[in-house]
């Protein structure tokens, strides 16, 4: 029995070591294959936004994943050719490609005619060159495996991968994955086949290596004669074994079949999934593997319990034994401790390298955040910079000359409300990015829920009349004066119910009804109920409202519009405020959505009953003129239109402007006059600077700014609108940060109150 005991342990032992060697190399395996697919999601992203796709834009964006990734073979981008095209087809390639010409080929790499087919896949673009330049001419369809995955792929919109095809390299890599990603006309409905067959642009493919991917994930771990299978599980039993590792000698079929029956053979399973197709890794240990975690404590049990069996059936020596036995038995649990402690080392060992391994995947999954991070400040930046001039300009348009008709101011107001939507999206996208990045911060200030409702109805009444609706404001019992919340997040939660109750109804009318809701076992809250005479939602819709781009269904986005964005990030903003955001609504009669926040302490607060007329007296009350201004301004900005545009602006308001085209420039322009630093007097009030410039960017002009001993105030005027770009604004001396596209308003009254606060001698004025 104490054999038997000890047998089952040291199996158990076995058993540990060889999950704990796995995870650590399956990890290390998905985390490989993770990196190569977000790299081809990256070029699919890009080849998705490019309009006018060139081998040259090609190249340059996806050759950097296909020389720095491990396991890459080959991304290429591939045109469905219609066989009227095919001669204007190959010379479009022979052209780019010079001069490797290439008419279509077959898997034999011989030239085809592809008089038999409507359509062929030639591959246009390949990188990189030292493994693709006979690629460009390529007809993957001539394969039939090759061409039944792209037209798979094509019908359905999903990815489709394919592992057994022959490679297009060669017979030195056969044991390729051949990813196809399709890419369609951007702005269109392809939600049938038929639309995705009228609509696709091309296909994105990314050749890998999984041999490479395998080897490079498993360098950092020393073998163990630890072997890895890899069966693909959609293909046929006897057909599933793709590759191995580590193995004396590749196995048979029935070999393969063997593995695959997780009953025959001491193993551990982990499924990988690549591009919707499941993968099977079996960890099988070796002879060697076994043999390292072997050991004599089962023949040292056996030869005790033999012992025993002699000396209890001698009596004469049962003292003599009881002694020696006492003796061996105190060595034995010392030998015993000595190895349970030199297993538990091992065991802390194995799962430090698996920690060490987490910790790499995890920088590397930090690295790919930051990478979306700053894709989206630039995305951001480039599109935020020429909203700037549309929407000025479309506001000067419409208030500067009586004599525009009214179909030109029609027009105009089109562009400046298109722009707007443009510019809300964005602020979504970047508002989601870092609510699920974790970054995303609420306030806690003290601010007056009247205020804010009066603010909206000034806002929104104007787009509900405009609609014929009726939009009104109650309140049900007296509100707190004031609130400890954050008033920029929970304008932003209403005005997106409010906006969404208006584009939904056609007739009818829109209320905002506001109560306290006092639990003593609770947290005090206030609630906000938006109730429209709209269309309406059903359950099943509802199931899914809050979902990131998601609306009612396809019908509704077709019909109103939207990125399915603002109420999944209205409802997280509701939770970070201490709420939630509830609905109830019935099909064709209108909605009702419910929106709670925390209102923080209120032993010192007044409460007050509000009257429908006082949201618009306070929003009169609140709304001041543009000022004057009177001083000198340095317009930092290297766009022509901007600076047309703002230079007339602060001019128009009375101020005297220069401009300078980028940050040296106007470091120059600053300090050249200066005279040394004793001179009191500065040639420049104020600064207005762009952040993104050539030849000296924002951030160093300010900074030399300072070092050369300037006082005056500087406001950052940027398209970067994340949170880090505001506190290194800030860091690097200016005195405000204003986000593009610019609100006028907004830039006038800094400015006033910038010089009016202070003057360019460094003191305050009174």
């Amino acid at each position: 029995m104490v054999f038997a005991v000890s047998r089952n342990r040291e199996e158990q032992q076995i058993e540990a070591s060889l999950a704990s060697a796995a995870y650590s190399r399956s990890a290390a395996i998905a985390a490989g294959v993770d990196v190569v697919e977000d790299a081809e999601d990256a070029i699919c992203l890009f080849c998705d936004v490019t309009e006018d796709l060139t081998g040259e834009k090609f190249r340059a964006f996806a050759d950097p994943f296909a020389v720095h990734e491990p396991g890459v073979i080959t991304f290429a981008w591939i045109a469905r050719v219609p066989i009227s095209h095919r001669a204007a087809d190959e010379r479009a390639v022979g052209e780019e490609n010079s001069p490797n010409i290439h008419p279509p080929k077959d898997a034999s790499k011989r030239s085809v005619a592809a008089d038999n087919r409507d359509y062929y896949f030639p591959i246009l673009y390949a990188v990189p060159d030292a493994r693709s330049r006979d690629l460009p001419g390529f007809d993957m369809s001539s394969d039939p495996l090759q061409r039944r995955a792209m037209e798979h792929a094509l019908d359905t919109g999903k990815p489709a991968v394919i592992s057994s095809a022959p490679s297009i390299h060669g017979e030195g890599e056969t044991k390729a994955m051949y990813f196809y990603k399709p890419v369609y006309r951007r702005g269109v409905e392809n939600d049938t086949a038929a639309r995705r067959r009228e609509y696709f642009r091309g296909f994105v493919l990314g050749v890998f290596s999984l041999a490479e991917i395998v080897e490079d994930a498993l360098a950092p771990f020393s073998p163990e004669d630890m072997h890895v299978v890899f069966l693909d599980m959609s293909a046929p039993k006897e057909r599933r074994l793709f590759y191995s590792y580590c193995l004396d000698e590749t196995p048979s079929d029935a070999d393969a079949a063997e593995i695959a029956d997780a009953s025959l053979r001491k193993e551990v399973d982990y499924q990988l999934q690549i591009g919707g197709s499941t993968w099977r890794m079996a960890f099988v240990p070796g002879a060697d593997f076994v043999a390292r975690h072997r050991s004599w404590q089962l023949w040292l049990d056996l030869a005790f319990g033999l012992t025993m069996t002699v000396v209890w059936s001698t009596f004469l020596f049962i003292i003599i034994y009881r002694l020696f036995g006492n003796e061996r038995a105190a060595v034995e649990r010392a030998v015993q401790c000595e190895r349970a402690e030199k297993a538990a080392k091992e065991y802390a060992a194995a799962l430090e390298e698996a920690n060490n391994v987490l910790e790499r995947c995890s920088v590397a999954a930090q690295s790919a955040s930051q990478s979306k991070s700053e894709f989206l400040a630039n995305m951001s930046h480039e599109i935020r910079t020429p909203l700037t001039a549309i929407l000025g300009y479309a506001d000067l348009l419409l208030g500067a000359d009586p004599r525009v008709s009214d179909e030109q101011r029609q027009a105009v107001s089109t562009i400046k409300r298109n722009g707007e939507f443009l510019l809300a999206i964005i602020n979504d996208i970047l508002d989601l990015s870092k609510i699920e990045a974790g970054r995303l911060e609420v306030e806690r200030t003290v601010c007056s829920p009247g205020k804010i409702l009066a603010d909206l109805r000034s806002l929104m009444s104007v787009g509900a009349e405009a609609k014929g609706l009726t939009f009104t404001v109650e309140y049900e019992g007296a509100l707190p004066e004031t609130i400890l919340s954050d008033p920029v997040r929970l304008r932003q939660i209403l005005l997106n119910l409010i906006a969404n109750a208006i584009k939904f109804t056609r007739a009818g009318g829109v209320r905002v009804t506001a109560r306290f809701e006092s639990d003593p076992s609770l947290e005090h809250k206030l609630r906000f109920d938006v109730a429209d005479t709209g269309i309406g939602i059903s359950e099943e819709q509802m199931r899914r409202l809050f979902q990131p781009f998601s609306q009612a269904d396809g019908a509704t986005t077709r019909r109103f519009g939207g990125s399915g964005l603002g109420l999944t990030i209205s409802k997280r903003l509701a939770l970070m405020l201490g709420g939630d955001i509830t609905v109830r609504s019935t099909p064709g009669e209108g909605s009702v959505f419910s929106v709670t926040v925390a209102t923080g302490p209120l032993e010192s607060v007044t409460f007050r009953d509000h009257s429908p007329d006082e949201a618009v007296e306070e929003a009169a009350a609140s709304s001041a003129a543009s000022p004057a201004l009177h001083g000198r301004i340095l317009l930092a900005e290297d766009g022509p239109d901007n600076q047309r545009l703002i230079s007339f602006l602060l001019r128009k308001a009375g101020a005297e402007v220069e401009v300078a085209e980028n940050g040296k420039e106007a470091v120059r322009m600053v300090l050249a006059s200066n005279g040394g630093q004793t001179r009191k007097e500065w040639p420049f009030d104020l600064v207005l600077m762009d952040i993104q410039m050539p030849v000296m960017d924002g951030y160093e002009a300010t900074q030399r700014l300072r070092e050369g001993g300037y006082p005056g105030p500087i406001i950052a005027l940027t398209a970067y609108a994340m949170p880090k770009d505001v506190q290194r604004c800030l860091e690097v001396g200016c005195d405000l940060h204003l986000s593009k596209p610019i609100n006028f308003d907004t830039l006038l009254q800094a400015v006033a109150q910038n010089l009016k606060v202070r003057s360019p001698a460094g003191e305050r004025t009174v």
